[in-house]
């Protein structure tokens, strides 16, 4: 079997002769105009090229890709490595100008739907059983998240907290973040929200559960992030080839699957603590408000 290219240009040089006249000019497209396309849609390249989206879509998968979101992560990953974040920046404020014909809930709608889809084509249902597995037998689930998936990490905590397991949100960060770890036990989960940068607390994270005996779930945004090839488990959330929707937007859809997936293993427990919930939330702010 011939090795498929690595890169859109070498894909392209590769697979040339082999493209239509009309997938060819898409191509050369994506060639000559490189990252600054992975803000656009199938329909505005297809405009942009005077082709059509079928056509775009029918080039991606030409040069080897599942799709034209594969194919802009390819190109994103050349433009997350090689520009500065303001760079990127004015790159997505030029192209949303450029083509302002273009709503911008549109294109947003559209940047997130590419994602979400990513995010079912490359889901792993047998990491998902194993995840869920390691949590319910867990005594004790940890979360923690980098950057901006600090959010998600602490969404999941309360979520899991609420199906009835006993949950640590690892809130800290450098130094103080010791002062979680500590509290990590044999057969314990920790989950990590990371999309892919390589921080110290990574490490001292895997050497700790490793130490310890627990299991570590990550959430990133491929199996090439620096974290994957030392957890466990890797549940994948495809980031944004451009940085146009956030990068919790997959990592939140991760959270409730893994929440949804315990609930149905102990079912029994997950309502019984619904229930409970319920009660206390009355006691609370009276039984006329949630009646």
């Amino acid at each position: 079997m011939t090795e498929r290219p690595q890169g859109i240009r070498s894909r392209i040089i590769a697979m040339e002769a082999d493209l239509s006249p009309s997938e060819r000019r898409v191509a050369e497209f994506f060639a000559t105009q490189g990252p600054d396309t992975v803000l656009l849609s199938a329909a505005e390249l297809g405009r942009m090229t005077r082709t059509s989206d079928a056509t775009v879509i029918r080039t991606a998968k030409a040069l080897g890709y599942t799709g034209l979101p594969e194919l802009k992560l390819d190109l994103g990953g050349e433009l997350m490595s090689s520009a500065h974040p303001a760079r990127r920046l004015a790159t997505r404020l030029a192209l949303t100008k450029d083509t302002s014909e273009t709503p911008l809930v549109e294109r947003l709608a559209a940047d997130a739907g590419e994602r979400i889809g990513e995010t079912e084509r490359l889901f792993d249902e047998d990491a998902l059983d194993a995840a869920a597995a390691a949590i319910e037998k867990a005594p004790a689930v940890m979360t923690f998240g980098v950057g901006l998936s600090r959010v998600i990490a602490e969404y999941q905590a309360l979520r899991l907290g609420r199906v009835g397991k006993r949950v640590h949100f690892a809130k800290n960060m450098g130094f103080a973040l010791a002062d979680d770890l500590i509290q990590l036990r044999e057969h314990d989960v920790i989950i990590v929200f990371n999309p892919g940068r390589d921080v110290r607390e990574m490490t001292t994270i895997f050497e700790r559960s490793s130490q310890v005996g627990a299991t570590t779930i990550v959430v990133c945004a491929s199996h090439a992030a620096p974290s994957a090839s030392r957890a466990d488990i890797v549940l994948i959330a495809p980031a944004s080839a451009g940085g146009f929707t956030g990068e919790t937007l997959t990592a939140g859809i991760i959270a409730d699957v893994l929440v949804f997936a315990l609930a149905q293993r102990a079912e029994q427990r997950a309502t019984a603590v619904s229930e409970e919930l319920t009660r206390l939330r009355r006691s609370l702010i009276g039984k006329r408000a949630l009646s």
